[in-house]
This record gives C-alpha cells, structure tokens and sequence, in this order.
C-alpha cells in the first residue's frame, strides 16, 4: 500500500523554487523509507505533480517525494 502523501507548507515550497531558479547547490536529507535516510548535496533542476504526490528533480534526474525531505540547507 502507498503511503498517503502530506502537502507540504507553501514556504517550504517557495524556498525550493527560489534553490531551483537561482540554482543553488544544496544539501539534502530525505526518507527513503521507514528505515533509511539518505544525504546527498543536488541541485533542483525541477518539479513534478502526479496524481500521488509532488516531487522535485535533481540535476542526475532522481525524483525526491517534497514530503520525504528532512532537511535542505543551501551549501555556500
């Protein structure tokens, strides 16, 4: 069974497009399941709406759930 998706808030939202317009490195933690965690440094090249949920998409073309994101912080 998939797990029901959890909007996420619109300022979260907002910061995301602001990383992905002005293409800013970022590190990134995120859930890949009930178990594991990983952490990755990417850049947000784009956004995709399903019917299930929302999802960003890296520069490698890997797409992260918005609501499995832990952390996202700017790499300066």
């Amino acid at each position: 069974m998939k797990e029901e998706y959890k909007r996420i808030s619109c300022n979260l939202y907002d910061e995301l497009e602001h990383y992905a317009t002005f293409k800013k490195r970022l590190r990134v933690r995120y859930k890949v399941n009930e178990e594991q965690e990983q952490e990755e440094e990417m850049l947000i090249v784009n956004f995709k709406t399903t019917k299930e949920a929302e999802y960003l998409i890296n520069s490698e073309g890997m797409a992260i759930r918005l609501d499995h994101l832990l952390l996202v912080e700017e790499i300066e």
